[in-house]
This record gives C-alpha cells, sequence and structure tokens, in this order.
C-alpha cells in the first residue's frame, strides 16, 4: 500500500462520518443512519434550537423518535415533546391533535360544573364559581359518548391543590386530567401508550418534578 492510501485509509473513519446528509426532494433532511440521526441531534442541541428539556443529544434523539412512531412531523413536533423523568412525553394539545387527525373522533366537549352540577360559562353567569370538576365528553367514531372526569377532591386528595402548577392554573390542569383519562381509554390504539405531561405527571413545559412535588 502506498503513502498516499495509507493516509487515506487512515482518516477514512473521519471523512465517512462528516459525510454530507442527504435532502429528499422536498428539501428535507433524509436520515438513513444511528450515525446521520445523531450528527442532526447534537447539532440542533449545540444551536439551542431545541426546547430546554431535550438539551442533550439522547434526550432529542428519543424525543424523534416518538414523533416518528406517533408518524408527526419531526421538526415542528418536537416543541411538543417534553422529558419527564427521562420519558419523553406529549403536553398540550397534542395528544388531542392526533387523535382529531386519525379521523375516528367524532365528537369532544370540555368543560367545568360547579357544585350544583351546572356548567361553568359565560351563559350561565357563573365563570366566577368555585369548580366542583372538569368533564370531557367523547365519542368515538362507531361508539358510544363517554364522559369522564376529574373532581377537585380528587385533585386535593392527590395533593395537586397549592402546587406551582395547579396553583395558578387549575381549571387547565383539570381539564388535562379529563381529558388525558377520556384520549387514553377511548384512542389507546392511536396514542400508543404515549405518555402525556398535565396528565402523567402534573407539568407542563417549564416547570421541572422538583417544582410539583
Amino acid at each position: 500500500m502506498s503513502a498516499e492510501e495509507t493516509i487515506k485509509e487512515e482518516v477514512r473513519p473521519e471523512i465517512k462520518a462528516l459525510r454530507p446528509i442527504a435532502l429528499d426532494e422536498q428539501g428535507l433532511v433524509q436520515v438513513t443512519t444511528l450515525d446521520e440521526e445523531m450528527r442532526i441531534c447534537k447539532g440542533l442541541v449545540d444551536n439551542a434550537m431545541v426546547p430546554e428539556s431535550l438539551n442533550t443529544p439522547g434526550k432529542l434523539f428519543a424525543a424523534r423518535q416518538l414523533c416518528r412512531e406517533l408518524d408527526l412531523p419531526v421538526m415542528s413536533a418536537i416543541r411538543n415533546v417534553y422529558v419527564v423523568n427521562g420519558s419523553p412525553s406529549l403536553h398540550s394539545d397534542t395528544p388531542l391533535a392526533i387523535v382529531r387527525r386519525s379521523g375516528k373522533l367524532e365528537m369532544i366537549d370540555e368543560y367545568h360544573i360547579d357544585d350544583q352540577y351546572n356548567r361553568i360559562c359565560i351563559e350561565n353567569k357563573n365563570i366566577n364559581t368555585p369548580w366542583l370538576a372538569a368533564v370531557c365528553e367523547i365519542k368515538r367514531v362507531g361508539y358510544e359518548k363517554k364522559t369522564f372526569y376529574f373532581s377537585y377532591e380528587q385533585a386535593k386528595l392527590a395533593g395537586l391543590i397549592g402546587k406551582k402548577v395547579w396553583g395558578p392554573y387549575p381549571l387547565r390542569m383539570s381539564q388535562m386530567k379529563a381529558r388525558g383519562l377520556g384520549l387514553k381509554n377511548e384512542f389507546s390504539d392511536i396514542l400508543m401508550g404515549a405518555a402525556m405531561a398535565e396528565y402523567d405527571f402534573d407539568t407542563m413545559p417549564g416547570v421541572t418534578m422538583k417544582d410539583v412535588s
């Protein structure tokens, strides 16, 4: 082997690692190897182009894999993936969006009720009334409508009332509890057991487990 061939052989691993990543017909990154995927993850993290909870290439890799498993557009969806205790979790309205996209959701109605079981709304002029429960009515195509709820007493027994997230956002958090229960029960085949930050961990982006424990 000549000296030139020996040099090429010695640097080949580095050349291979830096091989340009291909683009598809739409100009989107086309990942073909794990090495390429990790290079992308490292580049995004190093340039602070992802949510704070995805602050390592490993966390971002897990989030991107979850997006692929749920058939979500990876780059636009990772902002809705939040890592809690090492578990990539969907947050906000992403689980509902996935279910809506499936075409199997016929209807969903979410609201709070007061201690007289009246819907809390502007029409009833009771928007400042203490809430008794968050209610989520869901009907899957081909099935009967079902009602799920999460009450103030349940939140109290769980020690959630007054915590960092529940303190300022009790209506939103209780809504997500009722919704999460409904979506997990009625659309388990679509969500495939994906965790929901607000439902499974009582937290949301920007708030750590230490803040709510």
